[in-house]
């Protein structure tokens, strides 16, 4: 049996990690990527993630994402190009059927000193879901940058103008489009991160 590593990573800019994990320039020898969605998603997803952060009033950075590091044994830089792609298809395969989420997985290493093989799995935490449409119950008001609602005519005007930043809704107007579900708090638990190192180490040793 072969001992695995798995490490787990907060993500907190999902834009700039997919331009690291793609990057030739940083991963000279091996840089193999493969996302299971166009990034247009994730960056619609990252979006998403910064417009609920903003309206939740929460202080710090927002985490966009996880992400987790899995570490391969040196036995597998005997592996050629083609073998190492199909094991990287396997664990976006695999972490997307086992998670019902999206994934975006790199695989980077170096072949010169053999060491340091491993594959980054950033993976959503949130699903797509039917569209639903918010529609205002009566005349409301909305901070426009964090989604917050305006509790009174009198918080969202100044000298009779609307405030900027501030967007007035008529009753029967939609307000937002909901199409993304919660959060899956599992997806960014300890007990998450054990079954994949279990997982992982099945993987491996098979």
């Amino acid at each position: 049996m072969k001992n695995v590593i798995v490490k787990a990573r907060k993500i907190n800019n999902i834009k700039s990690n997919i331009k690291y994990l793609h990057s030739i320039k940083e991963h000279p020898d091996i840089c193999m990527t493969l996302a299971t969605c166009p990034k247009s998603l994730w960056l619609e997803y990252q979006k998403v993630n910064q417009q609920e952060y903003k309206r939740s009033g929460q202080g710090g950075k927002c985490v966009e994402a996880h992400e987790m590091i899995l570490v391969l044994p040196q036995e597998f830089y005997k592996l050629g190009t083609d073998e190492r792609y199909i094991i990287l298809q396997h664990v976006a395969d695999s972490f997307k059927k086992n998670t019902g989420m999206e994934v975006y997985a790199a695989m980077h290493g170096s072949d010169k000193k053999e060491k340091n093989l491993h594959i980054h799995v950033m993976y959503m935490e949130r699903s797509q879901t039917e569209e639903k449409e918010q529609v205002a119950t009566r005349k409301t008001w909305i901070e426009e940058a964090t989604g917050k609602k305006i509790r009174t005519k009198k918080e969202a005007y100044v000298d009779g103008e609307l405030k900027p930043g501030i967007v007035e809704y008529q009753k029967g107007e939609v307000i937002k489009r909901i199409s993304w579900t919660a959060k899956n708090r599992h997806l960014k638990s300890n007990n998450f991160t054990q079954e994949t190192k279990e997982w992982w180490a099945s993987t491996v040793n098979n």
